[in-house]
């Protein structure tokens, strides 16, 4: 296990223990590892990951593309550096700003709809503004809030 982690965040590793099988965990990138992601869909776990800027990926299969929108699957990493060990797929859509990329280890875009995705990665960053908001109106510099958030985060 220790080289298939080698470069990945080890502590999210303790934070797996209490997670039920086939929880849909969602990273920032801070946590963007392809042994990670690996790891993870090795033990049965589904997660999502923004898009890290300069990631290499080589399109398999495209589920759908219209402008902006692509729903794909796709090789993480290239030929001729790091690459993961499956396929993920590729989501990419506009929100009126910007651009949005994410991946996931769950191909089936029925089971998991782009717009899902869209929705559940905006309600991380809701959950994080409000453990920030509760610690500063309650006052708290408590780990255990923080670590309630890191565990939240991953749900």
């Amino acid at each position: 296990m220790a080289d298939t982690l080698r470069n990945c965040k080890q502590e999210v590793l303790a934070l797996l223990e209490d997670l039920p099988y086939h929880c849909l965990l969602l990273f920032d990138l801070g946590y963007f590892s392809f042994p990670l992601f690996d790891y993870l869909t090795e033990r049965g776990y589904y997660w999502i990951s923004r898009y890290p800027e300069k990631t290499c990926y080589q399109i398999l299969h495209v589920y759908s593309q219209q402008g902006v929108i692509l729903d794909a699957v796709v090789w993480l990493g290239s030929a001729h550096g790091a690459r993961a060990a499956r396929a993920v797929r590729l989501v990419r859509f506009g929100d009126g700003k910007e651009l949005r990329m994410y991946f996931t280890n769950v191909l089936d875009p029925v089971a998991l709809p782009l717009a899902d995705i869209a929705r559940l990665y905006a309600r991380r960053w809701q959950i994080e503004t409000s453990f920030r908001y509760a610690t500063c109106a309650l006052a708290l510099e408590c780990p255990r809030l923080w670590s309630l958030e890191a565990r939240l985060k991953l749900l």
